[in-house]
């Protein structure tokens, strides 16, 4: 069974991968997405729209997430090594890398972990949004 999900693994890598290099503008616009910088400013709207509609709740809330998301990246950190499950650049060495190869190893994905995180907290904290996140996940 675990050969055919790393079969199927890396089937749907390589076809993702493939279109890289096929468009400039999206090849374009990925990079910028990808680039930590572009993250602060949908953040900071966030905050502040936050501390504008609720500033006694934001003011404990922001550092509580953060703390949470923090805590979760941490975490994540240190099953990449529990795990040790190279990059897809570190296995396939003829791909068209377009941004580099990354840090330490792949799994999990601390993107998808922080995410994850910062939507359970903002689920716990405002539960009329576990109607939205649910029937997406269960």
């Amino acid at each position: 069974m675990k050969e055919v999900i790393v079969e199927w693994d890396r089937i749907l890598f390589l076809a993702i991968h493939g279109l890289a290099g096929q468009s400039p503008a999206f090849d374009w616009f990925f990079q910028e997405m990808s680039r930590e910088g572009n993250l602060l400013v949908p953040l900071a709207l966030a905050v502040g729209y936050w501390s504008w509609w609720n500033w006694r709740e934001a003011v404990w809330g922001i550092p509580c997430l953060g703390l949470g998301v923090g805590m979760s990246d941490f975490v994540g950190g240190q099953l990449k090594l529990w795990f040790a499950r190279p990059r897809p650049c570190q296995v396939f060495l003829h791909l068209n890398e377009l941004v580099g190869c990354g840090g330490t190893f792949s799994l999990p994905s601390n993107h998808a972990l922080n995410t994850a995180t910062a939507a359970a907290f903002l689920a716990v904290l405002y539960p009329m949004t576990g109607q939205v996140i649910h029937p997406v996940i269960g």
